[in-house]
């Protein structure tokens, strides 16, 4: 009974630890969207592509953890 208790309490970090991930992942993106978006589409002076670089960002930011 022990066992089965301590892994629905891991189990539950776990899960905290995901919503913490996903609240930190959400933060970052409305803090630093719009700067770079700005920042790429004055490198490249093109919107669509701007807004591709700025989502591979928090692309790779997201499935670097």
């Amino acid at each position: 009974m022990r066992i089965i208790l301590r892994a629905t309490t891991q189990e539950g970090e776990r899960q905290m630890d995901a919503v913490e991930d996903i609240d930190c992942q959400v933060d970052l993106y409305r803090r630093w969207r719009s700067p770079l978006m700005a920042f790429f589409r004055r490198r490249v002076d093109n919107q669509a592509e701007a807004e591709d670089l700025t989502q591979e960002v928090f692309f790779i930011t997201h499935t670097s953890n």
